[in-house]
């Protein structure tokens, strides 16, 4: 190997929306693997090649030979595309499309997405085998325990550029009506935008709810999430952000931490999920943090975890990403948990040994952290309930030293 790059393939029939490489599929007694002999595959969205609008079909070209091996067509345009070993996930105008990752045939679809403005009009998170999207509503049979749980504190800035915002919306009302009464404005066009923003208020959609299926358990079809379908294959139903579209969403490479934002960017939301096999409304979403960007508005563009889940990276439109230390299983990042080359356990052997955690779980039980499900921990990195509840007192014997524990 001379450490040059070789082209293998290379599509100059117009514009690319987006391109994956598709892993191999898992195969075993029941999936075959129906183009083994043409993989690697290589899935494109392209302008031409569709009989409709452009951007409406998906080929898929086989890069040991170059020829295109499958085609799937459809009537609106596509945004991107996801793949994993067990399916490939084709991201419409609110519509998701899923594929067996063997056959290529269709396996299921949602048409329940909650739209957002931005550079993700349907943004979803793809793991190893859950599909977590945007739901457009909240169906409060299948919720699941937790969510978000924000404290509505707003820093001075913020308070300052909301105060502006508003200021700029009377502003622009009182000029909209003086002109209207001057004859330079349509009188019709207040009436709309009043119309507009009350059938807005009238609609059944709620902002900010993410639902999570099993790709693997979930029936073939249409995924419905209401009060009237059983639920098969919904492992969570919560709400991540209150009143607020979601931007942007992304696992871990575990699949257990989900990482959503919404379209202002101000702050980013750290869930845990504990599934339970019967039901959704019996799983919990632990919201382990709550990451904060800044006052002004950002639209993200993309997250990505560490491959050890102890930074996080969001990236904005506007050029900047921005990295966040945190911990698989929360609580306060340190010196301990994220200076040593490999994760360490949340409790250390000196606090295992003081009988710390038994404390921890007995003040949890009186009252938990701060806006957080999660006992003893808190929403955000740079609080605990533990650090005011109890002193340290460390007693030097010949060979060790233990630590005592004081209530305060």
């Amino acid at each position: 190997m001379s450490g040059e790059a070789q082209e293998l393939y290379s599509v100059r029939n117009g514009p690319i929306r987006t391109a994956r490489v598709l892993p191999a599929p898992q195969t075993g007694l029941h999936r075959i693997d129906n183009f083994a002999e043409k993989r690697p595959l290589l899935g494109v969205c392209k302008s031409t090649g569709s009989a409709g609008p452009p951007y409406c079909c998906v080929d898929l070209y086989s890069l040991r030979s170059g020829e295109m091996v499958k085609s799937i067509q459809f009537k609106t345009p596509i945004y991107e595309l996801h793949c994993n070993k067990r399916v490939l996930v084709v991201v419409l105008q609110e519509k998701i499309a899923t594929f067996d990752s063997c056959t290529f045939t269709k396996k299921f679809f949602v048409t329940s997405c909650f739209p957002c403005p931005g550079p993700n009009p349907n943004p979803i998170a793809l793991g190893s085998r859950w599909l977590a999207y945007a739901e457009n509503k909240l169906i409060h049979c299948h919720r699941s325990r937790g969510g978000a749980c924000g404290d509505n504190v707003q820093s001075y800035t913020a308070t300052v550029i909301s105060a502006a915002k508003t200021l700029k919306t009377g502003l622009t009302m009182f000029g909209e009506a003086v002109g209207r009464l001057a004859g330079s404005l349509p009188s019709g066009a207040i009436e709309d935008e009043v119309s507009t923003h009350s059938s807005s208020r009238r609609s059944p959609h709620i902002p900010g709810v993410v639902t999570i299926i099993d790709t693997e358990t979930v029936g073939e079809g249409q995924v419905l999430v209401s009060e009237d379908a059983e639920g098969e294959g919904i492992v969570a139903h919560f709400l991540a952000h209150d009143n607020k579209p979601i931007s942007c969403m992304a696992f871990n490479p575990s699949g257990m931490l989900l990482v959503t934002t919404d379209t202002q960017g101000h702050d980013f939301h750290v869930f845990r999920m504990l599934t339970h096999p019967c039901s959704s409304s019996q799983s919990a979403v632990h919201h382990l943090y709550t990451l904060h960007r800044g006052e002004t508005e950002a639209k993200v563009q993309d997250i990505c975890f560490s491959q050890d889940c102890r930074w996080v990276v969001i990236s904005t439109l506007r050029g900047t990403s921005h990295v966040f230390p945190v911990n698989p299983y929360g609580g306060q990042p340190s010196v301990r948990t994220h200076m040593s080359p490999r994760v360490v356990n949340r409790m250390s052997r000196f606090q295992k040994s003081a009988g710390l955690e038994d404390i921890e779980q007995e003040l949890s039980t009186k009252q938990g952290g701060r806006c957080s499900p999660v006992t003893g921990l808190s929403s955000s990195p740079s609080g605990s309930p533990l650090h005011s509840e109890y002193q340290f007192i460390f007693l030097k014997s010949r060979d060790y030293i233990k630590a005592a524990v004081i209530l305060s």
